[in-house]
């Protein structure tokens, strides 16, 4: 799989280069997506949940150390509510992160405003340059 990223970013034979840009965390919004599902407790004895298409984009609420090498996707959504059936642009990997800003490591040389964020499972990436 990380060969997969690799030849995203970097093409199959090292023909691309990718744009290191860093962005300011005040102006970058960071979210996760959530799907809406009741617990059995709150269920008719004997029902069994159903998955909800009710699916919604939640802000990111855990440490932003953990984004450090963290794949993630960027969102044409222009405001929060769109996020969830906006379409994805492409991917970013985080290369540094603090509490202000955030380096990426991006396929093209710009990023939309807003810039919407989705964060998946939170995993690193390893990507090796050619």
């Amino acid at each position: 799989r990380e060969q997969r990223w690799r030849e995203y970013f970097y093409g199959a034979s090292g023909e691309l280069t990718p744009m290191p840009q860093v962005v300011d965390l005040a102006d970058t919004h960071i979210v996760h997506l959530e799907a809406c599902v009741l617990p059995p407790s709150f269920l008719p004895l004997g029902e069994r949940p159903v998955v909800e298409d009710d699916i919604s984009a939640v802000a990111y609420t855990g440490p932003v150390q953990h984004l450090q090498y963290a794949l993630l996707a960027v969102s044409s959504a222009t405001a929060l509510d769109q996020v969830v059936y906006a379409p994805v642009l492409g991917f970013v990997v985080v290369t540094a992160i603090n509490e202000q800003i955030m380096q990426l490591l991006c396929p093209a040389e710009r990023l939309p405003v807003p810039l919407f964020l989705i964060v998946g499972d939170v995993k690193q990436v390893k990507l090796v340059n050619h």
